[in-house]
């Protein structure tokens, strides 16, 4: 019998255990999800979870991310919608809005103007390359702040976006004070969690049809939203900023606002505890 020594050696291949049941959100086939799976899984794109994947902390890459697309929409060499803005910024009028609609296709930016009304809304539509859109807010009749219906808006641009351009998707909003000789104030909101701001809509619709006294399971949509927005609007009157954030802190979704001179963003987050907003400028 030889010794096994004098043997050559062989080298053996053992297989892992066969993927049989892969799980949602499984890209690669193992039958696990690593971080950037689970990033991706949340809502998230390419860039931030790649973010996550290289040790990044997912608040900071989520802003990071943010900052950098409002920052593109500046650029006059990608989105350039500085000029769109300072339209629209001279447009703020005591009643009607008016808006105007961002597109991508094959990487080409172009902008659809909304023509204006003489009612405190304008048609926001959704859909294949339209990405986001911006609005104004009438100084009477309305408050330079988002509403709820603003934020449905949002969710439906993004839900109803192609899949190319999701990650690019926000709703801006144009308003200033009853003062009219005021300058007005550009804020942008940006989704964080979609499933997140999806679940929070459906509930909020829930609770008003079952709690309202003027609605039940008949009433139009339109309606709800209607009896949604009144409800906002009386529960303001001090700081918009803060009483923003904080009636929306569960919905998934992050807001900014741009330099008076639209050079830059800056995060607005609310410290619950002292009832205030800090700003965080964009790097």
């Amino acid at each position: 019998m030889p010794d096994p020594a004098d043997l050559p050696s062989v080298a053996v291949a053992i297989r892992p255990e066969e993927c049989v049941q892969r799980i949602p959100g499984d890209l690669d086939g193992d039958c696990q999800l690593d971080a950037y799976e689970v990033c991706m899984l949340g809502g998230h794109g390419h860039d931030v979870c790649e973010c996550v994947e290289n040790g990044g902390n997912m608040d900071v890459c989520v802003t990071e991310q943010n900052c950098e697309k409002l920052k593109d929409m500046l650029d006059p060499n990608k989105a350039d919608i500085v000029p769109e803005l300072e339209n629209l910024k001279n447009a703020v009028n005591p009643n009607g809005e008016v808006g105007v609609l961002f597109k991508k296709n094959n990487g080409t930016y172009t902008n659809a103007d909304i023509p204006p009304t003489n009612t405190p809304n304008v048609p926001i539509t959704s859909g294949g390359d339209t990405y986001g859109a911006a609005h104004t807010h009438p100084t009477f009749g309305g408050f330079p702040m988002f509403t709820w219906a603003d934020v449905y808006v949002l969710a439906n641009l993004y839900n109803n976006a192609a899949t190319d351009v999701k990650n690019e998707v926000t709703f801006m909003m144009v308003g200033k004070e009853t003062n009219l000789s005021a300058e007005a104030s550009v804020y942008a909101l940006v989704i964080e969690d979609i499933e997140a701001l999806n679940a929070a809509l459906s509930s909020d619709l829930f609770n008003i049809v079952t709690l309202g006294k003027t609605l039940n399971q008949s009433s139009s949509l339109e309606k709800i939203i209607e009896v949604l927005v009144d409800a906002q609007n009386l529960s303001y009157g001090g700081d918009n900023e803060a009483e923003f954030l904080s009636e929306f802190s569960g919905h998934g979704i992050k807001l900014f606002k741009a330099e008076n001179d639209l050079s830059n963003w800056k995060e607005l987050e609310y410290n619950p505890a002292l009832n205030s907003v800090f700003e965080n400028p964009c790097n």
